[in-house]
């Protein structure tokens, strides 16, 4: 994991101005765009790929070539009025000198390191999988604490809170606590999703 850092580097950093972002584990990447429009944000991100030294050039000169069909690209409009534009075309030269054309395709949903994008950033698809999770890790759990044969329940409640608990709270981005409004008694933050994960439980 540490060299892989170092080999990874290169890649990371291809970002070359404040209105662009590139982040990274280990081999999953994501290039980020801010722009006026979502065309331009396309452009931007086509020249990440493209540009000397960019995403192409570190696939080729680092050996890890890019499997274009596994790429997406996902749209984030500031409003309603901002029209997505079609899917992204990338242009790879080859090491023969030849090119290598492939359309990206636009991307409804998306996960990356475990984590359900959506283009709203709502959450709703992780929502669905945090609640499927619910479902399914108190079952296994269960099985392990049958009254015959099964794990102790100081055992059982240790292994519930050290794996199950961080596999539904897994990366906090998608759910913000309760509390009340300061001028109301109206609850706000993931309301919904916390009932349904309390009737699960």
């Amino acid at each position: 994991m540490l060299l892989y850092t170092f080999y990874n580097a290169p890649l990371i950093q291809t970002a070359s101005n404040k209105d662009e972002a590139s982040i990274g584990f280990v081999d999953d990447s994501t290039y980020l765009a801010i722009a006026n429009s979502l065309p331009e944000a396309h452009s931007n991100i086509q020249n990440m790929m493209e540009h000397p030294s960019g995403g192409f050039d570190w696939s080729v000169t680092h050996s890890s070539p890019y499997e274009l069909n596994k790429l997406a690209i996902m749209n984030y409009p500031c409003s309603m009025l901002d029209v997505p534009p079609s899917d992204l075309t990338l242009s790879r030269t080859n090491l023969d000198g030849s090119f290598t054309y492939q359309s990206i395709n636009t991307a409804s949903t998306y996960k990356y390191l475990g984590v359900t994008l959506d283009p709203k950033l709502c959450w709703a698809s992780h929502h669905q999988r945090v609640i499927a999770k619910a479902t399914w890790w108190p079952l296994q759990v269960a099985h392990l604490s049958r009254i015959s044969g099964g794990m102790p329940p100081n055992c059982i409640r240790q292994l519930y809170n050290t794996v199950v608990i961080p596999a539904l709270s897994y990366a906090d981005v998608w759910y913000s606590g309760i509390h009340h409004s300061p001028s109301s008694n109206k609850r706000l933050g993931s309301v919904v999703l916390t009932k349904k994960l309390t009737s699960i439980q």
